[in-house]
């Protein structure tokens, strides 16, 4: 279930108007979602902690059903449109699956999810400004990434709150790439992301927010670049 209304409280009645039956997907975005929120939780969890073995039991299958339904039909959008993930890019979809397969590759050492991160990593370095856009301030900005290769639309965020992921892809990812031009390509995507990030530092300040993303502005001949409404 990837949305849910708040105007039903429930009266622990059986049978009354609040038994409300969910939307309820197959969704592999969401499953690589929550298999990577689950092995954050198991990372950070103490070697004692009883939770620690139940979700060590269940990562592996949740991330192996998650890629099976993946491969049927890549970047698949959700049946219907008011779902939570029916707009997801596809490079926010790389970013979530590669920050997944990164931390199970930490948890577990198995050389198939490195290999699907640095195949994956490719393709979502391809979605980033690189070259760099001129502003109305004359300065250059580059770093911020695109929904897709194609480039033509800039990625902008909503109330899902998923502008983490990207940062989450490329930090995960340093941690366990061993291909050296591989590794020289993703440092200078960390340094140009985060200096994109700093720049959205002036517009968010004093609240430490990641900006929804950057618009641009056509009047005329007149081209700007202005940050959007923070959300």
């Amino acid at each position: 279930m990837t949305s849910a209304g708040v105007s039903r409280w429930t009266d622990n009645q059986i049978g009354s108007m609040d038994d409300a039956r969910a939307r309820v997907h197959n969704s592999p975005y969401d499953n690589f979602l929550i298999t990577g929120i689950l092995a954050k939780i198991y990372l950070a969890l103490s070697a004692e902690a009883d939770l620690r073995e139940k979700i060590s039991s269940i990562l592996e299958i949740d991330y192996e059903d998650a890629l099976t339904e993946f491969e049927k039909a890549p970047f698949k959008h959700e049946p219907i449109s008011w779902e939570h993930t029916y707009s997801t890019s596809k490079s926010t979809y790389l970013a979530t699956m590669i920050w997944t397969a990164a931390l199970l590759y930490q948890i577990t050492d198995k050389v198939d999810y490195q290999l699907f991160v640095e195949q994956k990593l490719e393709d979502l370095l391809d979605c980033q400004e690189n070259e760099g856009i001129s502003l109305f301030d004359g300065s250059l900005l580059k770093g911020m990434f695109y929904r897709d290769e194609e480039k033509k639309v800039f990625q902008h965020f909503n109330h899902q709150a998923r502008e983490h992921l990207y940062a989450y892809a490329l930090a995960e990812a340093q941690k366990i790439v061993t291909d050296k031009s591989l590794s020289v390509k993703l440092l200078a995507a960390i340094s140009n992301y985060g200096d994109y990030l700093k720049y959205l530092m002036n517009f968010t300040a004093p609240y430490p927010m990641i900006a929804s993303g950057i618009y641009e502005k056509m009047s005329g001949k007149i081209r700007n670049l202005l940050i959007s409404n923070i959300y």
